[in-house]
Parts: structure tokens; sequence; C-alpha cells
């Protein structure tokens, strides 16, 4: 093998060495991102869900007879 045979096998090398570490760099990127999109998910559901009995438990406070008849002695009032 000539000098510059071993030169350009060693560029080849180096360059199919370098795509190789940045495609399993991305690759292993892309799976992160797609783990915090899914716990960034998750989270939003759950304080849905924790909203939502929030609302029910207001929508029940409000339409109990106590809080009517207090409203209407708050109306008395004024």
């Amino acid at each position: 093998m000539q000098v510059f045979e071993m030169i350009v096998a060693i560029v080849a090398i180096s360059i199919l060495g370098g795509l190789i570490k940045t495609y399993i760099k991305t690759k292993s990127e892309n799976g992160d991102r797609e783990g915090l999109l899914k716990q960034q998910v998750s989270d939003l559901k759950r304080s849905q869900l924790a909203m939502e009995k929030r609302i029910q438990v207001l929508e029940t406070i409000v339409s109990s007879d106590g809080y009517d008849l207090k409203q209407r002695f708050k109306d008395l009032d004024q």
C-alpha cells in the first residue's frame, strides 16, 4: 500500500466513524425527546383530571341549598 492510499483509507475510516457517532447520538437524543414529550403529556392529563375534580367540587358547593341561602342573605344585606 502506498502512502497516499493509506491517507485516503484513514480519512475514509475517520469520516465513517464520525457519521456513525453522529447517527447514534441523534437517535439517542430523539429517544430522550420522545420520553420527555410523553412525560409532559402525562403531567397535563394528570393536571386536567385534578382541575375536573376541583370543578366538580365547586359545582357541588354552588348548587347546594346552603350556598343559595347564604347568597340570599348577602343579597338582603346590600
